[in-house]
């Protein structure tokens, strides 16, 4: 397990390594375009299309009662293809149509699906695949229906607000000459996501380092786990381990599904270190979104801070450069 390989594939990629001022110069992703020539913002493709993607992706995941390691192999594989989707658009330098984005993204956020599940070895029917894409309706967004604009350039900021609803469907597609053309598409498009990401299918999980991290430094791997070897001493105890732990996957869900990826781009190692910082300290930020979508102003394993050694990445030969940077990436993106 390579973890010093960044999550989210970049022309810099091959120069990041412990360059602190590279990271800092990486742009997040394109914006179609960023300000009219009157000055007034303009909407990015990332809060129109991409976002409600990613959330549909995660729902589907759910249903599919996918691991954690699957839904995030897949989501990382949509954010590559992005990558250099992004710069296709770029490259023609013409209007782009919202439907038609859309419509193409929401059929590679299903494949891409697929082919996480398939390499992270937990398979799934294709057919639930469709099933599920056709529910959610990955094709198509909210902006569709509460807006007649057909550019993203002619989308208004307050029509945002309705982007993250997802509407489900009662019945999923009929299984007719239409289904079989979808399942044909999709295996198409599977292989067009492959050649279009370079066959870069090595996802790095940030989960399995945060554990193993826990373990090295001797932080403990949770309740169950301590019980079986008793000659170990443990820095923390088991409720505070498992405590860490579970705060540290809710802000790896959280960097998933950001839509600029930009917080991927770091190592492995350097992101699941910045996520135990932020976990341990629980900060308001953190607590915030925490609240946000439990609608609980007072949650009860929030109050606690994890007290952990002093520089203790340094172990691990993070440096503190690095990870400030990452940190800082990681508190940007639960301000949005």
């Amino acid at each position: 397990m390579d973890l010093q390989a960044p999550l989210y594939d970049d022309d810099h990629a091959d120069t990041i390594s412990s360059n602190t001022v590279q990271w800092a110069e990486i742009s997040t992703i394109s914006k179609i375009p960023t300000t009219t020539h009157d000055g007034k913002m303009m909407i990015s493709m990332k809060d129109v299309v991409i976002r409600p993607i990613l959330l549909k992706m995660h729902i589907a995941s759910h249903s599919m009662e996918l691991g954690s390691e699957s839904r995030f192999t897949g989501i990382v594989l949509f954010h590559r293809y992005v990558r250099h989707f992004n710069k296709i658009l770029l490259q023609h330098e013409q209007k782009n149509d919202i439907h038609q984005i859309t419509n193409h993204l929401g059929k590679v956020a299903a494949a891409c699906l697929f082919l996480g599940c398939k390499m992270e070895e937990e398979p799934r029917r294709i057919r639930d695949v469709i099933n599920l894409s056709h529910v959610l309706h990955f094709c198509s967004s909210s902006v569709d229906n509460d807006t007649t604009a057909t550019t993203i350039s002619d989308i208004k900021n307050e029509e945002l607000q309705n982007i993250p609803t997802i509407i489900e469907s009662l019945h999923p597609p009929p299984l007719d000459e239409q289904y079989w053309k979808d399942k044909e598409e999709m295996v198409s498009i599977e292989q067009h996501v492959l050649r279009m990401i370079r066959y870069n299918t090595t996802v790095c999980h940030p989960y399995r380092c945060i554990l193993i991290i826990m373990e090295i430094l001797s932080f403990g791997v949770g309740e169950k786990d301590t019980t079986s070897s008793s000659d170990t001493k443990w820095l923390l105890k088991p409720q505070q381990s498992d405590k860490l732990i579970l705060r540290s996957f809710r802000l790896l869900n959280e960097l998933a599904l950001d839509p600029s990826g930009s917080s991927l781009r770091y190592p492995v190692l350097v992101l699941s270190c910045a996520a135990i910082v932020l976990a341990s300290s629980w900060p308001e930020i953190v607590r915030g979104v925490h609240c946000k979508y439990n609608n609980d102003n007072n949650p009860n394993d929030n109050e606690e801070t994890v007290v952990l050694p002093k520089c203790w990445w340094r172990a691990l030969d993070v440096s503190t450069s690095d990870l400030d940077l990452a940190r800082t990436s990681i508190q940007k993106l639960l301000t949005v």
